[in-house]
């Protein structure tokens, strides 16, 4: 006869204890049942197979701005598989590191499936729309600006978001107090004939903001016979 003998007390394993014991107590019974001489006892997997991948948030950023990204992967029943994916960008739109953080670059527009976590073969991706972050300052360089009379020099103009992000902007170019003329797309300034300095008068228009420069005009250089 077999006795048994219960534990009034049982002990409370963590899973993952519970799990070596489980297996360990099938392979007894395996080996125990041919026998217990020269078996090889079958090895029992109790992790469900992975059968998709979701990749959260599809998100909306503005430029060199950051989002944490999560991936959750499932078995065909759709109980959650526990996984350590690996992170990558494929369609451009930024970087993403190890721990699936996203930075995003400085090109707006969105990039369809971009995000990609792998694991055991399978992936799961997100959309990442970039915006262009709203322009809180215009720049304009370079600033100050000293010309001879009848010189020329391109200047131009950068947007700044209310982080310090900056931004390529196109703005409208003109003069408003004097010491030379500008093109108004391309930023080409002429220092005219009058000498002196022309506080802020080179400004660069970027909807209701503007930038400005200030520009001191010298004498024209006489070149030496």
């Amino acid at each position: 006869m077999i006795s048994i003998t219960r534990n009034p007390t049982p002990r409370v394993l963590s899973a993952a204890k519970s799990r070596a014991t489980v297996l360990a107590t099938l392979a007894l019974a395996v080996t125990t049942a041919c026998g217990g001489i020269g078996v090889e006892p079958e090895v029992v997997s109790l992790s469900p197979a992975l059968a998709s991948i979701t990749v959260t948030p599809n998100a909306t950023m503005a430029t060199s701005s950051t989002q944490q990204m999560i991936a959750v992967g499932r078995d065909a029943s759709g109980q959650i598989v526990m996984m350590s994916p690996t992170w990558s960008v494929v369609a451009q739109g930024g970087t993403v590191d190890a721990t699936g953080l996203f930075t995003s670059g400085a090109v707006s527009g969105t990039f369809t499936n971009t995000v990609r976590a792998s694991s055991g073969g399978m992936s799961g991706f997100a959309t990442v729309i970039v915006t262009s972050a709203a322009v809180a300052t215009v720049l304009v360089t370079p600033n100050p600006l000293v010309l001879a009379a009848g010189s020329s020099v391109r200047l131009s103009a950068t947007g700044i978001d209310d982080r310090g992000i900056t931004s390529i902007v196109t703005p409208q170019w003109y003069v408003v107090g004097g010491g030379g003329s500008i093109n108004l797309n391309t930023g080409l300034f002429t220092a005219g004939a009058d000498t002196g300095t022309f506080r802020n008068t080179i400004r660069a228009g970027v909807g209701s903001l503007t930038g400005s420069a200030t520009v001191t005009v010298t004498a024209p250089v006489i070149a030496q016979r």
